[in-house]
């Protein structure tokens, strides 16, 4: 599975207007000032031992990633958040860590799509 889906991008570039910004640019420029925020409620959930505020970091970050194509993280997080009402906590810090390497892959992608 890819990184991004450029098909997803591309069919919201088509929204914009002449004379407008990029829709796609703003996207990615809310989507990386928020998600970082997102995952770091989540590692400061883990090291809280408090399940909900995982699983609730992890669900906004989910809907984040998928809204913008980003599918691996998308279903990194999805599995955190499925996860995180079980205690295991060593397996959540195996998913909390794939979810923020995923989301540093991710980084670089969004950047190569802004201005597009």
């Amino acid at each position: 599975m890819p990184i991004l889906d450029p098909s997803l991008l591309d069919s919201l570039r088509t929204l914009r207007f002449d004379g407008e910004p990029d829709p796609v640019t703003e996207i990615i420029d809310l989507f990386l000032r928020d998600t970082p925020s997102r995952l770091e409620e989540a590692i400061a959930s883990f090291h809280r031992r408090n399940t909900t505020g995982v699983q609730e970091a992890a669900h906004t970050l989910k809907g984040s990633a998928n809204n913008l194509g980003a599918r691996r993280l998308g279903a990194a997080a999805g599995r955190l958040e499925n996860q995180a009402s079980t205690g295991r906590w060593d397996l959540i810090e195996e998913l909390l860590q794939a979810a923020t390497t995923e989301l540093q892959l991710l980084i670089p992608e969004l950047e190569s799509q802004r201005f597009h």
